[in-house]
């Protein structure tokens, strides 16, 4: 297919190569795909975003994909400033400027700057920047339709100010729900409301969030799951101790996860002799680590900051097994419910045995035991300690092991191509609202 014979795509994604995180690579995976799928795609993304930098992600042009880098004028890069910071470029963002200590100058900055400025999100500054980029582009080089993926909402608000005037159809992706705050509630709830009414169609990650938010939208939402992209194993990294250990990467969620038993039952484990320890590379949220602290001191449980992709991966070849811990919500509840970690899909192309923690009934159970992975409640104790225990001992217990031909379904590829159904749809005559 000829250049001239795709659709055009303008894809608004403020994390892309080279911030790392699950957002950035959900992004990376659509412009990778779409060329081969009858879409061109142009992707606006600002020139220095606030994240962690991942250098083992390709952050130029692909085939088909042209990136095109905005300025943001955002807060966050601002105290950084006041902190003295310099961006990261390899090893990560550090310690969050949101949550860095800055002093009592940058402090009372940034709680004006929290008030004033952070609504929707700390990415405002980004809006008029990559909505002008867009029209730009558009002027000479027309854009067929408009992707934006959220968090932040804030990419939302930039893509429908472009495609509103512009009269290009508008596809919103919630790769997480956006929630509104108790505080300012109302208005949160009205923009979220304007956002959905403004689109051609809607799309998330699972059915749980399909339905959350087409509860709010009034039609379907589509679903358009994260996964993986299939590799050659990674030889493991020199360096790391013998002893055996489970992997959990990724961002951790306070309240909505709870470590607590597993880490008592490793406390267990290495008590009765094992040397079976948890890493935990990625951003661990201060309540987790608090929480985490005894079993950190007694060497149970191991932090690891900010990491690229591709050493993540070789920590996977050498894991006794790869952690992927759903949410563990309260009652009814149907985000925690409907909660699909990225961890999960790229769990069951690492490989490796899968630890999937996530409460019966839940979207998390429902996917792995498709795949052939065996669910087990954060909170079961007693099961926890029988197989943590055998891979103490070197040994994978049954329901570990993903079915290869099973998790093969869940790879970015087959992603983009839900999501490439989703945009023809949305220009056929009479195309999706």
């Amino acid at each position: 297919m000829g250049t001239k014979d795709r659709r055009h795509l303008a894809l608004f994604a403020y994390y892309y190569p080279p911030l790392g995180g699950a957002g950035s690579q959900r992004a990376l995976s659509f412009a990778r795909h779409l060329p081969s799928l009858g879409w061109r795609v142009t992707v606006i993304t600002p020139r220095e975003g606030v994240y962690g930098r991942d250098g083992s992600l390709p952050a130029g042009d692909l085939p088909g994909v042209r990136v095109l880098r905005t300025g943001s004028l955002e807060p966050a890069a601002l105290l950084r400033r006041l902190k003295g910071g310099a961006p990261s470029v390899v090893e990560g963002a550090g310690s969050y400027v949101e949550e860095a200590e800055l002093g009592a100058f940058a402090s009372a900055v940034r709680s004006v700057a929290r008030k004033l400025l952070y609504f929707p999100d700390a990415s405002g500054g980004w809006v008029r920047p990559a909505a002008a980029a867009a029209r730009e582009v558009h002027a000479g080089d027309p854009f067929d339709a408009v992707l934006s993926s959220s968090p932040p909402v804030s990419a939302h608000l930039a893509a429908r100010r472009f495609a509103r005037p512009a009269g290009v159809p508008l596809v919103l992706d919630f790769r997480d729900l956006w929630e509104p705050a108790v505080e300012g509630a109302a208005r949160a709830s009205r923009l979220l409301g304007g956002l959905l009414e403004s689109s051609a169609a809607v799309l998330t990650v699972s059915r749980g969030y399909a339905e959350w938010i087409g509860s709010r939208a009034g039609r379907p939402v589509a679903v358009v799951r994260n996964g993986f992209e299939p590799r050659e194993p990674e030889p493991p990294p020199p360096g790391l101790p013998g002893e055996p250990f489970l992997l959990h990467a990724g961002t951790t969620y306070g309240a909505r996860q709870d470590f607590g038993v597993l880490a008592g039952v490793l406390g267990e484990v290495r008590a009765a002799g094992g040397a079976l320890h948890l890493r935990m590379p990625g951003r661990v949220d201060p309540s987790t680590r608090g929480r985490l602290a005894a079993a950190e001191a007694s060497g149970a449980v191991r932090f690891e900051g900010f990491l690229p992709s591709d050493e993540i991966h070789r920590r996977e070849a050498a894991a006794a097994a790869v952690v992927a811990f759903a949410w563990t919500g309260e009652g009814d509840d149907p985000i925690s419910r409907g909660h699909l970690p990225a961890k999960l899909f790229e769990a069951l192309g690492s490989g490796r045995p899968v630890l999937l923690l996530a409460e019966p009934g839940t979207e998390a159970a429902r996917l792995g035991a498709e795949a052939g992975v065996e669910p087990l409640s954060p909170r079961d104790a007693g099961r926890l300690r029988g197989v943590l225990g055998a891979l103490a001992r070197g040994e994978v217990p049954p329901g570990l092991r993903p079915d290869a031909a099973a998790a093969a379904r869940f790879t970015r590829a087959a992603a983009a191509a839900d999501l490439a159904a989703t945009l023809d749809g949305v220009l056929a005559p009479g195309g999706a609202r």
